[in-house]
């Protein structure tokens, strides 16, 4: 519904009964697949979906690492607001040092450096190769 997985909670008929359900499962589809259809739950989770309705060719669960993933589950602690004014530009300036990355970038460089006046908000971007 709405371009999600709705599940209900489901009573599953006895051998006796003369109605059946069945789940027919493309066998072609990845465990990622179906961590992505089923909105990135973690392991635990996927597996006792899984498991749940019998998709049982899945037995030891390796997902691959997304970021997305990982920053979609990530949580921020909370900060205050700052109560220092500043006055003028260049009274405190934010650096902040980001690397190395995975893959060097055309130029050679792996880091970069910000830096955040603030007072003005005006910022600066360098890159370093090490």
């Amino acid at each position: 519904q709405d371009g999600l997985y709705k599940f209900f909670s489901l009573h599953i008929p006895s051998a006796q009964s003369k109605y059946y359900r069945f789940l027919v499962v493309n066998t072609i589809s990845s465990v990622n697949t179906w961590h992505y259809r089923l909105g990135h739950p973690n392991k635990d989770t996927l597996r006792l979906v899984l498991h749940y309705f019998n998709v049982s060719k899945f037995n030891k669960i390796e997902l691959e690492l997304y970021s997305s993933c990982c920053m979609g589950k990530s949580h921020c602690l909370p900060s205050h607001t700052s109560l220092t004014v500043y006055y003028g530009p260049l009274e405190l300036i934010y650096i902040d040092l980001w690397g190395p990355a995975a893959f060097t970038s055309f130029g050679g460089h792996n880091y970069y450096i910000t830096f955040v006046d603030a007072y003005s908000k005006y910022t600066w971007l360098c890159f370093a190769k090490n």
